[in-house]
């Protein structure tokens, strides 16, 4: 195993469930934060910070990618760029209202929200063929974030996922 990968490895582990997948199995999303992590690495993120487009620059907010974590700052420039129509955006910005809305866990309004905020998004992704978003909106359907449980709808979207490539959606299926 490279350096790389033992770094992508790390880093997923640290912020994500991907630490035991292969590097080129990571979802695009994925590697969008590996790549801003790279730039801080190599010393590049505080040169290029402002040259980054509003989906990247949520991802390095929202994760702290150069010691910058701030998660409003995070789902702000998600939003724009999902309102944007960029589809990875709108699965981030899914998945950072989804990670916010466990974080809101002693305020009931403000979770539901945050987990249909999630839950809309995802759909807008997947409707667009967006692979994670697939697989994010089948998750919710099981589990019954942000919208009425459904395990049959739900697991059509982790079947679709799978047939996309979607290294986790198996797993998911197995359990």
């Amino acid at each position: 195993m490279s350096a790389n990968e033992n770094d992508v490895r790390r880093f997923f582990s640290k912020y994500t469930s991907m630490s035991n997948i292969k590097t080129n199995e990571i979802p695009k999303c994925e590697q969008d934060i590996a790549d801003i992590q790279e730039m801080v690495d190599s010393g590049r993120f505080s040169e290029e910070e402002f040259e980054l487009d509003d989906y990247r620059r949520g991802l390095a907010y929202f994760f702290g990618i150069g010691e910058v974590r701030n998660d409003d700052a995070g789902l702000r420039y998600l939003k724009i760029a999902a309102d944007a129509g960029n589809i990875d955006a709108m699965n981030m910005y899914g998945f950072a209202c989804y990670h916010t809305s466990m974080n809101a866990k002693n305020e009931p309004e403000k979770q539901q929200w945050y987990e249909k905020q999630a839950v809309k998004w995802f759909k807008e992704a997947a409707v667009m063929g967006q692979t994670e978003a697939i697989f994010n909106l089948g998750v919710c359907m099981i589990e019954g974030h942000g919208t009425d449980i459904d395990e049959k709808g739900g697991m059509r979207y982790l079947e679709t996922a799978l047939k996309k490539g979607h290294p986790r959606a198996a797993l998911y299926i197995e359990d």
